[in-house]
């Protein structure tokens, strides 16, 4: 019963996600119909297992971290290879809890897009530790920066979106991006 209970939020989340995509997606594509750049949708899944090292970003009150993350790893993905980060992990009021903001380097192929890297600015981030947990417990946004890309996603000038991901006490987590990019 209760896996039955996490795979039925993660099909939940998975189509609000699925929704937001689609609303973005509807709202921005008149912007982009000059030949500026053309959207492409970004859903993939990614796997971290938790190893990270102390990093050198400001990090007031908190901890920074820097770590790495495998994405494409699910049939349908559309990135596919590996990020670094840079994250600055603060605790807050209720126990076994965090919030992160940072920087992140996706290096690989973006579906529609190329292959080269491309960085993103996470924030809004927030974790609840929890032995054990069966359903997300975490999430953060994303936002490209301009210009950072390499490669052939230097085309890449936007981009933005959401990941939702289960984390573990030792910090291995697992989840999925999805938004959108314009190349």
């Amino acid at each position: 019963m209760i896996a039955h209970a996490a795979r039925t939020r993660w099909g939940a989340l998975a189509a609000l996600a699925a929704g937001a995509i689609a609303a973005a997606l509807s709202l921005a594509a008149p912007a982009h119909a000059d030949g500026g750049g053309h959207l492409v949708p970004v859903f993939t899944h990614f796997q971290d297992d938790g190893s990270a090292v102390p990093s050198t970003i400001p990090c007031p009150n908190g901890q920074a971290i820097q770590g790495d993350a495998d994405f494409g790893v699910q049939p349908g993905d559309t990135w596919h290879g590996r990020s670094v980060y840079d994250f600055c992990l603060v605790p807050t009021s209720t126990p076994g809890a965090f919030t992160f903001s940072g920087v992140e380097t996706f290096t690989g192929t973006v579906d529609g897009c190329g292959t080269g890297t491309i960085t993103y600015n996470v924030s809004n981030g927030f974790a609840q530790l929890t032995p054990n947990p069966t359903a997300p417990n975490g999430h953060q946004t994303w936002k490209v920066v301009p210009g950072a890309g390499t490669g052939g996603l230097t085309r890449v000038s936007d981009g933005q979106g959401v990941g939702i991901f289960t984390i573990q006490t030792t910090l291995a987590n697992e989840g999925f991006f999805a938004g959108f990019l314009t190349c």
